[in-house]
């Protein structure tokens, strides 16, 4: 494409979901998926759409006595996945079928133009990929947000938790909670 670099500076630099879903428009075909994500039940989909939301909206969902999805930033981060199945068809059905795994096998075989993965997946994918001749072209990219929002990062999606056997559950104890201040919500969006 006569502005493939802008375009890629761009990308590099945090695209909105709208310019992404405008890149889309450009880039998308039948043959080839415009975006692959994790959207099973399970904590990959929730990790998905966590990664959508700012830090604000994040905490006014999540950091209450009960998790508040009917908000307008949950709706919106929500159906804008539902969106790239259904309305825009960037993101093919099987997403919704997704754990990690199951992604990069997808998104390698069909040649995803974008990935939402681990940052360990450049060290991890040669032990399960049959053909790696695509990855040497992935990149790692700031995800999308929302205009006039930044994202909130998901790091890992292990729990922390005390074995009833360790000798150590005090310092355990400690640890968690240096790790997970309790902290009020915020009311910034």
């Amino acid at each position: 494409m006569p502005d493939g670099p802008a375009i890629q500076q761009k990308i590099q630099s945090s695209l909105t979901w709208d310019e992404f879903t405008s890149l889309g428009n450009r880039f998308h075909s039948s043959a080839n998926p415009y975006y692959v994500f994790t959207g099973s039940n399970f904590e990959g989909m929730l990790c998905c759409f966590h990664e959508m939301l700012s830090v604000g909206e994040s905490d006014n969902i999540f950091n209450r006595s009960v998790i508040d999805l009917n908000t307008p930033p949950a709706r919106r981060a929500l159906q804008k996945m539902v969106d790239f199945v259904h309305k825009y068809g960037f993101s093919p059905p099987e997403v919704t079928r997704f754990d990690e795994y199951s992604s990069y096998l997808y998104a390698n075989a069909k040649n995803a133009v974008f990935l939402r993965g681990w940052v360990g997946y450049h060290k991890q994918y040669k032990s399960f990929l049959k053909d790696t001749s695509h990855v040497a072209d992935l990149e790692i990219a700031p995800l999308p947000h929302f205009s006039g929002n930044t994202t909130s990062s998901v790091f890992g999606g292990w729990s922390l938790m005390i074995s009833k056997f360790s000798n150590r559950k005090e310092e355990a104890i400690k640890f968690i909670e240096f790790m997970f201040p309790e902290r009020e919500p915020t009311d910034s969006v």
